[in-house]
């Protein structure tokens, strides 16, 4: 039995397993050279269940964002499993280039009287490549990941080729791989043909690339597959009980790496469709001080900010030191006296000033000096040892798999959105839930997949409750900037790290993973106020929401003049275009430090009207000069360009497209140029 998927899928239901058959409707694949042939793998209570499913129904359902789905329902013969493979394709006209789709699996245990352990669970996998009538050779695929793990890494694209007999292994398992989001990218480089894994989850993951075959039969096949990380079991099924994965995200086009990625990005806003996105100009503060608060509502006016927020130290009690914000998280549920001047009064002379108000709050963490810890009324997440996480992200972390606690943290977040009337709420944690356990039914199972669903309940509760509020993801800078989360929330703090050259892989690699406009990006400070160019700070913080550092160190008059003309370009020209926009990775591979090595990122209207495209040198420069191309910009358009917000004249598209003569004679410098139809 067969079943196409629009455009893109075709799979096959052999003897209780389902294959990949072909992507784009192409020839059918050969099944026999992947060591991974089947669509999913699951096993429970230790046993493979692959080749015990019997085939039960297939079903079409369509939600009112228009998101069709086609659902696989399939019976396991050994355990009492019914599982069901829901597809969600997008209800519109097929590419003939490719297209984009989603898959989860929804487990149910048909037992009456026994819970059933998910010993391990691969939501997606299979064949996706396969080239015929030639010896397979190191040429033919490639892989693209994010190839480092550790904070400050986020966004660290390479590319590498996988000969054959190849088997990669992509993944976020450990505490130091934390910082590795789930998306990966193959190419064959013979026809051209892109393919795209995103995973929409923030725990643990495991991809694996297998490059197999033989010369004999003159076939070479690429499989890959996702699935979750963490020791077994990766869930625990009480009687009647089901669960649904995580989305994984697949794209195939017949094209370029950035019509892929346009395609996914274009998936990924439907997905979030029901949550209205904020690009906001952002001025902050991590203060505990009077003088410091008042300072950041000042910057709010002076910079015609949309949300002006106190960030960590807002609720130390007054003579505590601000480097002790971690040890006050958690006794939320009172008013607090930090500042002489009220929260309450702060937010209505931000109203004032024209600007929305709000906090930030870590409110998955409970700091040792709380009277919330003393007390012993929050279960926090176990680690393998049996005893509560005391190192790490997921230190003296609340324990959202708890019915009880997850409500105490519901109430938590209701008080001090209800209490400060906030317009804007800033999440930040750092979880890693993959090293945790969690009890239930009596049985023992990985943290993960419970914590991050029912964290994902929670703000999806939060949003429906409050939707005048502004959620943002702030994740501690990078953990939790998956498409799970940021589909849920209203942007994302991707990184801690604004250092350059870091800062741009962070947001070049980053906008392969979610939409530019989920992004926030700091244009000063935590690393940012020295080593780098003004050019530089400024031109990194345009891709998605700019947030200003209320700090007289980091505003300084000259620094000050330079921001005021980027943020009226941004309101202007910039922020208009970014919900629908293209994103053009000029440079999707960066090596930092190495001489004449650039970086070029792009935005561009998908009509071709206004587009920015911002070059910036990553290594020693002994070679200033260079040409600067548009690529989405139309041919035939007339554009008015501005450099670093300086109007230099007038461009037709196909000048823009061959290239503007450009220099940048220092590392750590940047050009940034807009072209507007005008």
């Amino acid at each position: 039995m067969e079943i196409q998927y629009r455009h893109l899928y075709k799979e096959e239901i052999i003897n209780g397993n389902i294959y990949p058959v072909s992507y784009l409707q192409r020839a059918p694949m050969s099944r026999l050279t992947s060591s991974m042939p089947e669509s999913f793998e699951i096993v429970a209570d230790g046993e493979n269940l692959n080749g015990s499913f019997v085939f039960l129904e297939t079903r079409a359902e369509t939600d009112g964002s228009g998101i069709q789905s086609t659902v696989v329902s399939l019976k396991s013969t050994r355990v009492p499993l019914r599982v069901d493979i829901i597809t969600e394709t997008v209800a519109e006209s097929e590419p003939d280039e490719g297209y984009t789709m989603s898959r989860k699996i929804r487990v149910l245990n048909e037992s009456e009287e026994k819970p059933v352990r998910l010993t391990a669970l691969t939501m997606f996998q299979g064949i996706c490549m396969q080239k015929r009538g030639m010896a397979p050779d190191s040429e033919t695929f490639r892989l693209g990941y994010m190839h480092e793990g550790a904070p400050g890494r986020e966004g660290d694209f390479h590319w590498e080729n996988l000969t054959l007999g190849t088997t990669k292994e992509v993944k976020n398992a450990t505490y130091t791989e934390r910082y590795r989001l789930p998306f990966a990218a193959v190419q064959d480089l013979k026809n051209g043909d892109c393919a795209l894994l995103n995973l929409a989850f923030s725990g643990g993951y495991r991809m694996r690339f297998e490059h197999s075959g033989g010369a004999v039969y003159g076939e070479s096949s690429l499989s890959w597959a996702v699935g979750f990380a963490g020791k077994a079991p990766v869930r625990v099924l009480a009687p009647g009980e089901e669960a649904v994965t995580p989305r994984v995200l697949i794209t195939y086009v017949h094209g370029t790496f950035d019509e892929a990625v346009q395609s996914q990005t274009d998936y990924a806003r439907r997905l979030a469709k029901p949550w209205p996105k904020t690009l906001a100009v952002e001025v902050s503060a991590m203060t505990n001080r009077e003088d410091e608060a008042q300072y950041n509502l000042k910057t709010g006016k002076e910079m015609g900010a949309d949300i002006v927020y106190i960030d960590a130290g807002w609720y130390i009690p007054k003579g505590k030191s601000l480097d002790d914000w971690p040890a006050f998280c958690g006794d939320w549920g009172r008013v607090v006296d930090t500042y002489d001047t009220s929260l309450a009064d702060m937010r209505e002379m931000a109203h004032r000033n024209g600007n929305r108000f709000g906090l930030w709050m870590d409110v998955e963490k409970i700091g040792f000096q709380t009277e919330t810890f003393k007390s012993g009324r929050v279960k926090y997440l176990i680690g393998y040892d049996g005893t509560p996480v005391k190192d790490g992200p997921a230190a003296y972390m609340a324990d959202l798999n708890d019915p009880e606690t997850y409500e105490w943290v519901k109430k938590q977040v209701r008080y001090v959105l209800d209490t400060y009337q906030l317009d804007y709420y800033r999440l930040d944690s750092g979880v890693y839930a993959t090293e945790a356990v969690h009890e239930y039914c009596g049985l023992m199972e990985n943290a993960a997949w419970r914590y991050y669903d029912n964290l994902y309940r929670l703000f999806r509760e939060l949003r429906e409750e409050y939707p005048q509020v502004t959620f943002q993801n702030c994740a501690g800078g990078g953990m939790r900037a998956d498409l799970g989360m940021t589909t849920i929330m209203s942007n994302t703090w991707i990184s801690d790290a604004n250092f350059a050259p870091d800062s741009f892989r962070i947001i070049n690699g980053m906008t392969m993973i979610i939409p530019v406009e989920y992004c926030v990006k700091l244009i000063n400070a935590m690393g940012a106020e020295s080593g780098c160019t003004d050019n530089y700070k400024l031109n990194v913080a345009r891709f998605g929401s700019p947030l200003v550092p209320a700090s007289e160190e980091m505003l300084k008059p000259e620094f000050r003049k330079r921001v005021f003309p980027m943020l009226e370009m941004y309101r202007k020209h910039i922020r208009p275009m970014l919900p629908k926009c293209k994103v053009y990775h000029h440079t999707p591979e960066v090596n930092l430090h190495e001489e004449n090595e650039l970086g070029v990122l792009e935005i561009a209207d998908p009509d071709g009207k206004c587009a920015m495209v911002c070059a910036f040198t990553l290594g020693p420069v002994e070679e200033p000069s260079f040409r600067l191309t548009f690529r989405g910009v139309r041919e035939n358009g007339n554009y008015t360009l501005y450099a670093n917000d300086q109007r230099i004249g007038e461009f037709t598209g196909k000048a823009l497209g061959a290239g503007v003569p450009a220099e940048i004679p220092e590392m750590n410098d940047s050009l940034c140029l807009i072209a507007v139809e005008e």
